[in-house]
């Protein structure tokens, strides 16, 4: 699989920190069930493969939405769309990548809307809801 965009929701009813697995990183933002999170990969199966590492494999849901050439565009103008859902932490208290208060299917229509709205070129992964 090529570069593009993903969802990962979670199954897991504790929180766990996004960094669990960096000891050199502060366990600061926890994320469970409740979140998802839509962003970025150059390899979308290595991708994959990173969150079954801090979350492990039984509590992730990893879905490839889209293959898109420029996926840093292609991220921005998604995650601005999301804007709204996106959820603060952290010391400097940033917005983040992960979101609340929207299903799965409410984030993938809004990757397909984002890309079409900004005349991104992009090869879909999956059936749009």
């Amino acid at each position: 699989m090529s570069s593009g965009l993903y969802l990962v929701q979670l199954l897991n009813e504790l929180p766990i920190s996004v960094n669990a697995n960096d000891s050199r990183r502060p366990n600061c933002l926890k994320v469970d069930r409740r979140h998802c999170k839509v962003g970025k990969a150059k390899r979308l199966a290595g991708r994959e493969r990173n969150y079954h590492d801090v979350f492990t494999e039984a509590n992730v849901v990893f879905t490839a939405v889209v293959e898109v050439e420029d996926i840093a565009t292609a991220e921005r103008e998604v995650l601005a769309r999301l804007k709204r859902f996106r959820i603060r932490g952290g010391q400097a208290n940033r917005l983040h990548e992960w979101l609340e208060n929207i299903s799965g299917n409410e984030v993938i229509r809004n990757v397909f809307e984002a890309l079409r709205e900004a005349h991104i070129p992009f090869k879909p992964l999956i059936a749009e809801p």
